[in-house]
């Protein structure tokens, strides 16, 4: 940290096996951290003590810690194939608290391809874990290492994989390689449209009465394949426009209630005026009157201002006033 260091991983998933030693470790980085400094660490997270996260909770600056949880299957009879043990009822119990509080970013793992698993199976594993909301889920496939007993029994569980680096799974006995072509779909779509960050109260909503998020970001990117989208090379504004079209051809119902929150969530983190991807046209010729009229009704705020630096959009009913200033965008709703 005297050096300037900013970003430190600990990579023994282990380290809290000894909670004192872990407690030493946590209050040491609370007490010394810079400005800035953010301390990664992958753990085993039924065996951390809820009095240890309390600690943290209660004494650590918000984003200070980022917790890596490798939770890999739900499935219990996947987990023990490849004798991996955890409690799975203390694992959860203790992603709640860490999401409640809100103190430590929190990232999971799950892998595909495990022995036992098909895609019923994993599809519930992804839907169990993605009920969390973690802020990133990684969604990772199994490589046959060498000299690691699974590879050593490749053949028993009907693995098929790639025999150079890093020798992911192409089959499995219970999984065909079009069930993980379905899987790879899904993770190019969560990484877009939900580990990015850009757009989280519009995936909230449209994901609220959602039965299974696994379907939904499955046909996701199945939208995005038909329609010769490209999940990386695309603008900022593309990811916007390409959501507000999938609902509006798959939940037409839900469509203004979206568009409306998508425009306001591209609108908001945009730093500058930026390309607006919507049919606006009406807004530009009602622009210059609707800016007097918030302006008489803000007289705060020069007119010449609003003229210069404001966007302009029709938003739950009346519109949206968004004004570009160096020090960021100021958002108003007016009717």
């Amino acid at each position: 940290m005297e050096k300037g260091g900013k970003t430190f991983k600990f990579l023994d998933r282990t380290f809290n096996l000894r909670p004192e030693s872990a407690m030493e470790i946590f209050r040491f980085l609370i007490d010394s951290h810079r400005e800035g400094t953010v301390f990664q660490f992958e753990i085993t997270g039924d065996l951390m003590p809820q009095s240890v996260l309390s600690y943290i909770h209660t004494h650590a600056p918000k984003g200070l810690f980022r917790f890596e949880i490798g939770i890999q299957s739900t499935n219990p009879a996947a987990n023990r194939a490849v004798e991996r043990h955890q409690d799975l009822e203390k694992l959860m119990a203790n992603i709640r608290l860490i999401q409640e509080a809100g103190i430590i970013d929190l990232h999971l793992d799950l892998i595909a391809g495990l022995p036992l698993e098909d895609l019923p199976s994993f599809s519930r594993t992804f839907d169990d874990v993605f009920s969390l909301r973690p802020k990133e889920l990684q969604l990772g496939f199994l490589k046959l290492l060498r000299g690691t007993p699974l590879r050593r029994d490749a053949e028993s569980y009907g693995f098929v994989y790639d025999e150079e680096p890093p020798y992911e799974i192409w089959k499995t006995h219970w999984l065909s390689e079009a069930d993980l072509c379905d899987i790879h779909l899904v993770e190019e779509a969560l990484d877009l449209f939900w580990n990015k960050g850009f757009l989280p109260d519009t995936m909230r909503l449209l994901l609220k009465d959602v039965a299974s998020p696994f379907s939904l970001f499955l046909d996701l990117g199945r939208f995005m394949i038909a329609h010769g989208h490209p999940f990386h090379r695309h603008g900022y504004a593309d990811v916007f426009a390409w959501l507000s079209d999938y609902v509006e051809e798959r939940f037409p119902n839900l469509h203004p209630i979206l568009f409306d929150s998508l425009k306001y969530e591209y609108l908001a983190s945009c730093k500058i005026k930026s390309k607006i991807w919507w049919d606006h046209r009406d807004a530009i010729k009602t622009r210059n009157p609707i800016l007097r009229a918030f302006q008489a009704a803000n007289p705060q705020i020069p007119i010449d201002t609003l003229y210069k630096h404001a966007i302009v959009t029709e938003y739950q009913g009346g519109h949206l006033i968004v004004i570009y200033l160096p020090e960021g965008p100021s958002l108003y709703r007016f009717i």
